[in-house]
């Protein structure tokens, strides 16, 4: 065999799984494995790179040996640090041309080897390799790495080219029951160093091999494609054995030359290997077994077999639907065309029927296939639609489809009214309709018909038939027109169309505010500020809200009023006793319609008249504590703004009552009345006399001059 079909037929297995591919390191390194058998290890190792080959080439590998244990006992340490050199001298390629000439005429990979070591040259042309991949491939590679690629592939194809190539040995000078280490290393001193191989091996420890799982096997016309799972046993065989068996019983390799499982389909995953097969004959059954082979030249077990046959490919003809006519009994008979000569590749026939071109197909000439001569079918109970199609089916269930074809019946009857109509407008004008779904089976669909006036006509809003059971418009938001008025009509296939629907009603959302109220008059006095106004206009008023803010200190704005338009009429008045004397607000009317729409009134200005007159202190008492000797007082105020201090008058027996103690407002506090915000407060009078009455009052002073009248007398005799 020519060497460039070699290298061509071992171009289609790189890149190649092998000892030298063990996992990238970045140092010069070789890797060993090995194996025990009846008196004999057999060792292989690789380096991982093309220098390092080279070098070992030029001047060997030195193997040591290590005896660890014997008849399972571990050894004393003088011992396991003996070493043994198996080999007198480094192991180097067989360096006999004649030895390598003998060799490549049994061995298609020999003369590979030796040119990878040996040849002056291993340039690789594309008249050797015509494929488009291969070509790429070879414009890629370099020729040093083609030499090591090549040659680390051989080796792994057979044990005893690799003990030819220096990359194997085999020893024989071992004792049974025991277990040994081996180190192998360059012969030369290369710098930096080289990071040296280990393997630990028992004599008498069986080495079992798994089998190959996961086989599966995809039949089609003459071809089967096998597929295994070779993840899971990658790191035991270097390649697998194909087999096939038309028995069960005998099997036959496939392939000559070894297969490592590198063909991909890209539906695979990457775990899984390919191979395909080219079948004898269809409809003949066939056996497939796969075996895994080491590098040691092992086999496997073989997998558990796969079996199937190949199939004859579909007919390459269409039935068709020619004709489509009604009986005299109200049924429609179909007719279709399907090449003669294309019958003895069928079985049969179905005819299937839908409502609709692409719905789903049922099937209706029975629970059979109707013979493959047959070119005609009864459907003696259409459907006011029907559409069609004929299946040609074959032996192994495969079917080909004809396209669909539409048959009707005569018909003139309307479907019925639409009803249980819905709608809702959206905030931005989008109308959303639904209602209950039309069960004719010959239904196209709706038309929707709008109006503003159920009084008025209504106008048609659908420029096509809608096809489903809703439909969205967009309607305007700015008329003073709360309703929208709905109609529809169903349409059959024939354009039969029904009578109209009940008209159904859907709102607007409100998105127009209300007309504003307006104050007719404001009025001020020492008392109060009276606030007339008239209502808004708008028919949707829930309620109008008055509002209040202090002007000087830029408040915010506090409700203090609230009426309900429907209650009020049209003009409406408030007086407001609570604001603070000598202080200006800001008042303003709020009109609230049933959409929380708000439009507010213009903003008058007012206030209470000062006139230095604050409301007058309340629910002074006086308590006695004769143990503790005081009096306590207490009294509720609420303090208005610019409050100074309070003035605490005091009267013994018939005396006219005068100022006995100045109280800042901090000193005298007691606690706060949230609910009604008067505050309370007290004060405790220690100088006192026994048997004498006491008359207490008490007036509320303000920065500004301000102050409230006495309070009433709180009289106690002490």
């Amino acid at each position: 065999m020519k060497i460039s079909n070699v290298i061509k037929y071992l171009f289609v297995l790189l890149p190649v799984v092998g000892l030298a591919q063990s996992p990238t390191v970045e140092k010069d390194a070789l890797f060993m494995l090995g194996r025990s058998g009846t008196n004999v290890i057999k060792l292989r190792w690789a380096p991982n790179n093309f220098a390092l080959w080279q070098a070992c080439i030029k001047e060997g590998v030195v193997l040591e040996r290590y005896t660890m244990k014997r008849v399972g006992e571990l050894r004393p340490p003088s011992e396991r640090q003996k070493v043994v050199y198996p080999t007198q001298n480094p192991i180097l390629p067989e360096q006999d041309q004649t030895t390598w000439a003998a060799m490549a005429d049994t061995s298609d990979y020999a003369a590979v080897a030796a040119q990878a070591m040996f040849g002056s040259s291993f340039e690789l042309s594309n008249s050797a390799v015509t494929a488009d991949n291969l070509s790429a491939l070879i414009n890629r590679a370099e020729e040093q790495q083609n030499r090591f690629s090549f040659a680390m592939f051989v080796a792994d194809q057979s044990f005893e080219l690799a003990k030819a190539m220096g990359l194997g040995f085999e020893d024989r000078n071992i004792g049974s029951n025991a277990q040994y280490l081996y180190r192998v290393y360059p012969a030369a001193e290369i710098a930096p160093a080289v990071d040296t191989a280990y393997f630990l091996v028992s004599t008498d420890e069986p080495y079992l091999l798994p089998k190959v799982t996961e086989l599966k096997a995809e039949f089609k016309n003459r071809q089967a494609i096998i597929t295994w799972n070779k993840g899971r046993s990658q790191t035991f065989y270097s390649d697998y054995i194909v087999e096939r068996s038309e028995d069960g019983l005998t099997y036959q390799s496939i392939h000559a030359k070894p297969f490592v499982g590198l063909e991909q389909d890209p539906s695979l995953d990457a775990e899984y290997a390919l191979r395909l097969d080219e079948l004898p004959a269809n409809n003949v059954p066939y056996f497939y077994r796969v075996r895994g082979r080491t590098i040691f030249g092992e086999l496997g077990p073989a997998s558990d077999p796969v079996q199937g046959m190949g199939i004859d490919p579909l007919p390459t003809v269409f039935p068709e639907v020619s004709e489509i006519l009604a009986n005299d009994q109200g049924g429609l008979v179909l007719a279709w065309t399907f090449a003669p000569d294309a019958n003895e590749k069928i079985a049969g026939f179905k005819v299937l029927r839908s409502s609709r071109a692409k719905g789903t197909y049922s099937v209706i000439s029975g629970d059979q296939l109707m013979p493959a001569t047959a070119r005609s079918f009864v459907d003696e109970l259409p459907m006011p639609t029907n559409y069609y199609k004929v299946e040609a089916w074959d032996a192994y269930g495969r079917k080909i489809s004809s396209f669909e074809a539409l048959g009707q019946v005569e018909d003139s009857t309307p479907p019925a009214p639409p009803q249980d109509i819905r709608g809702k407008v959206m905030p931005d004008g989008k109308m959303v309709l639904t209602w209950k779904k039309n069960t004719e089976p010959d239904l196209a669909g709706y038309r929707v018909y709008l109006s503003n006036n159920p009084t008025t006509e209504f106008a048609q809003t659908t420029s096509a038939v809608v096809p489903r059971n809703y439909f969205v418009d967009s309607v305007s938001l700015n008329t003073l027109s709360e309703k929208i008025y709905i109609k529809l009509r169903a349409i059959d296939l024939r354009q039969n169309r029904s009578e109209f629907s009940e008209v159904a009603v859907v709102l607007r959302p409100d998105t127009i505010p209300p007309s504003a109220p307006v104050f007719k008059d404001v009025v001020a006095s020492d008392q109060m500020v009276t606030l007339a106004w008239a209502y808004s206009s708008s028919p949707d008023i829930q309620q109008h809200e008055l509002l209040r803010r202090p002007i000087d200190e830029g408040g915010n704005w506090e409700t203090i009023h609230t009426v309900g338009y429907l209650d009020s009429g049209s003009l409406g008045s408030f007086q407001d006793s609570l604001a603070e004397k000598g202080m200006q607000y800001h008042y303003r009317l709020v009109a609230v319609d049933d959409n929380e729409h708000r439009t507010a009134s213009k903003i008058v200005r007012s206030g209470i008249i000062d006139n230095g007159i604050r409301h007058g202190v309340s629910d002074v008492e006086v308590y006695a504590d004769r143990r503790a000797k005081t009096i306590d007082l207490t009294w509720r105020y609420k303090a208005g703004r610019g409050f100074r201090h309070f003035e605490i008058y005091r009267a013994q027996n018939d005396e006219n009552p005068r100022v006995y103690q100045i109280a800042k407002a901090e000193e005298v506090f007691a606690q706060l009345h949230r609910r009604s915000g008067l505050s309370l407060y007290q004060f405790t009078d220690g100088n006192l006399r026994m048997q004498t009455g006491y008359t207490y009052r008490i007036r509320a002073v303000y920065e500004n001059g301000a102050q409230s009248p006495l309070s009433k007398a709180a009289v106690i005799q002490y």
